[in-house]
């Protein structure tokens, strides 16, 4: 049985028993709208609760991205003050941790840019594929922006700290080559093979017990403890600070004006 729905943005079609999710912004390199996030989480939890889907594979539309973060032209609009941050951080986590909290195996399958947002969605998933034109960064520090807690757990759980700290401090891009030496993706394939390799690797893990699977995901969760939903009082007074500075503003300008930010730790 196939079916498809052809949401204008996150497309979903299930070949039982694999579900695929391709997120679709062309235009912004399948940056994610907060609309987009809504829509990402909400199909997670329809597929969560499908008896015939037992593998999920996310992957984004076209050759250029994965997924590029989130679409920072709204930043001005859902990120301006406390309040609007903490709205968006809350948006934010239902989709990205949509595949930690999912009780199915998800895969990640990547072409081109991974960053930001897309960066934590694909650490988020049980196994990472990528194509040899991937590419990961995390821009966060460069605009300005704070990083919430139990997001950033998740990166330490997978990459160790000093690698986290690396990655989040420098802002640097990690080739897909270094990406599968530091063990950021499991396996990685020439661009043309990514597809076949992973219907073929989800169908594997379909074929699989789901009880068995579903205690995998239980078990690999309370081991690398990533049910924090919330950040310590002292770490969310630093990122209300941080969601009300000058810095974040600027960052946002910057961006839009296509220059190099100037930050004043103010």
């Amino acid at each position: 049985m196939t079916d498809t729905n052809q949401d204008p943005e996150i497309l979903v079609s299930r070949t039982t028993p694999v579900a695929r999710i391709v997120v679709s912004n062309p235009a912004k390199r399948n940056a994610l709208t907060l609309a987009m996030k809504e829509k990402l989480a909400a199909t997670f939890a329809a597929l969560e609760v499908d008896p015939e889907v037992r593998c999920i594979v996310v992957s984004g539309a076209g050759t250029r991205s994965f997924i590029s973060g989130a679409d920072i032209s709204e930043f001005e609009k859902s990120r301006h003050d406390v309040q609007s941050e903490a709205e968006h951080m809350r948006i934010t986590s239902a989709a990205v941790m949509a595949p930690a909290r999912s009780a199915k195996p998800v895969i990640a399958s990547i072409r081109g840019a991974c960053a930001g947002g897309g960066f934590q969605f694909a650490v988020n998933c049980d196994v990472r594929i990528a194509g040899r034109s991937a590419y990961f960064l995390m821009p966060a520090a460069r605009l300005g922006l704070g990083y919430a807690y139990p997001l950033l757990a998740n990166f330490v759980s997978l990459l160790g700290r000093g690698r986290v700290a690396d990655l989040f401090m420098s802002g640097r891009r990690v080739s897909a080559e270094e990406a599968l030496a530091i063990g950021l993706i499991e396996h990685l394939v020439p661009d043309e093979e990514l597809d076949a390799f992973v219907s073929q690797y989800a169908d594997s893990v379909a074929a699989s017990a789901p009880l068995s699977l579903k205690i995998v995901k239980e078990s690999l969760r309370r081991i690398e403890d990533t049910g924090a939903s919330e950040s310590p009082p002292e770490i969310q007074k630093l990122l209300d600070a941080c969601a009300a500075s000058e810095d974040m503003a600027e960052g946002r300008r910057a961006f839009a004006e296509k220059r190099k930010p100037v930050f004043r730790g103010r």
